[in-house]
């Protein structure tokens, strides 16, 4: 399995290249929530690396080639704050819409737990 944390910026450029060829989305969304579960939430060093990371898919074009959905449900999983540097190295457009899609989806968890 790929490990996002480790990756060299020739291998960023081949994952949007595989990415756009409608291959490894399913690989990359398990990377993501791999590379969320191993950071330490509210740590200023991992939130930064987050941040470096998601800037790096954003210049690859990865985001562009993941669908919004899966992507949503999988930043869901993890704590705001582990996914919020994520969020800030997307693409502006990109990351107003997700972070709408994610408070759509805890409003509608607190809606259900009521």
């Amino acid at each position: 399995m790929m490990e996002l944390r480790r990756l060299r910026p020739s291998e960023f450029r081949l994952l949007g290249d595989e990415l756009a060829g409608g291959a490894k989305a399913s690989a990359f969304l398990a990377a993501l929530r791999a590379c969320l579960k191993s950071v330490n939430a509210g740590d200023a060093a991992d939130a930064d690396e987050l941040f470096v990371i998601s800037r790096k898919l954003s210049v690859a074009g990865v985001w562009d080639h993941i669908p919004v959905d899966r992507l949503t449900a999988t930043l869901h999983r993890a704590s705001r704050t582990t996914v919020e540097p994520v969020i800030e190295g997307m693409p502006k457009a990109l990351a107003e819409h997700i972070r709408s899609l994610l408070g759509a989806m805890e409003t509608e968890e607190l809606r259900r737990r009521a």
